[in-house]
Order: structure tokens, then sequence, then C-alpha cells
């Protein structure tokens, strides 16, 4: 497992300012600061086996309609990892692309300040914990692919059939611009 203080990257984004800070303090205190990542080039400036890790959701693949905008969100970044985990299959191999699927976690999403119209809504969800050790479970394994909880059966009853679509698609594609790329 690799986190900033055993001299490892990790990029933190998309939590509240609060949850930032405090990642910070506890892990990276001088070592954090904003970095721009260019995909054309990660695999020439990484010359060593490397991962990058996105945390989506089981709503980017099928959407809640109580939250359609956080549902776009996470579908539209599941679609790029798809993607860029097809591009980075073309180049040296030196970098993986991990997705990681969780359920509705009990955390501060849920709780009176952040959607005041939930009663107990921190208790939505599994423990912070379960998700942990389940991601790290995938992460030990290589996994490319981390579904926890209820997000594996939605994962397993969709993502085999898009994937294998993906796969054709970029194939087909690949063979009939050959001719046209420059």
């Amino acid at each position: 497992m690799a986190f900033p203080q055993n001299d490892a990257y990790g990029i933190v984004v998309g939590r509240r300012k609060e949850k930032l800070d405090s990642f910070v303090n506890k892990h990276a205190e001088g070592k954090a600061a904003a970095v721009e990542l260019d995909i054309k080039k990660l695999d020439r400036t990484q010359p060593k086996q490397t991962s990058i890790v996105y945390t989506s959701s089981k709503l980017g693949i099928v959407p809640m309609v109580r939250a359609p905008k956080y549902g776009a969100s996470k579908a539209a970044l599941h679609h790029f990892v798809l993607a860029l985990r097809e591009q980075m299959k073309d180049g040296p191999g030196n970098v993986n692309v991990v997705e990681i699927f969780p359920p509705a976690v009990q955390t501060e999403l849920h709780d009176g300040k952040h959607q005041p119209d939930l009663k107990n809504g921190h208790q939505i969800g599994i423990p912070l914990q379960e998700l942990i050790d389940s991601t790290r479970a995938g992460l030990v394994k290589d996994d490319e692919q981390i579904a926890v909880g209820l997000a594996k059966g939605i994962f397993d009853a969709v993502e085999p059939t898009r994937q294998r679509i993906l796969r054709d698609l970029h194939a087909q594609l690949t063979k009939i611009l050959q001719d046209f790329l420059v």
C-alpha cells in the first residue's frame, strides 16, 4: 500500500475542504501541492510501475433519481477511466488505471448538514472501515476494478457487457481510423 508517509504520491480530490485539510495534516503536511496531470506524458515520465486510482460510484453505472448531478458526474468519470485504461494499454504498460465503485458509505455525505431532508442519514450505507478493507484487498490483488458491497451486484450485471462492447468498438474504430490518423 502506498501512502504519502511512505514517499508515495497520492491525489485526493472531490472531498470537502475540511476533509482535504485533515488529510494533508495527517498524511502529507509539507508534501501536498496542486499538480497538473498530463496523461499523454504519463507513461514517459513514470519509469516504474504505478497506478492511478479513481473513485467513482455505483451511481455512475446506474443513476439514482434523487441525485442526477452526482450520478452524471460519476458516469462521466467512469467513461473517462474506461477510455484512459484502453489508451494506457497502448503505452509501455507501466501505468495501471484502477477504479473503485463504492456503495453508499456511512460518511458526512449523508448527514443533516449536507442533506437536511434525511433523518439519521449518517447511518446510510456500509461502515467506512468496510469500504477501506475491501478496497485495500482489491488493491493488494492488483484488481483494476474494485466494486464493493451493493455496488458489486450492479457492476457484475452491467459492466462485463458494456466493457466488451467498448473493446469491440475500440478495435473497429482503430481499424477504420488507421488510414486517417497522422
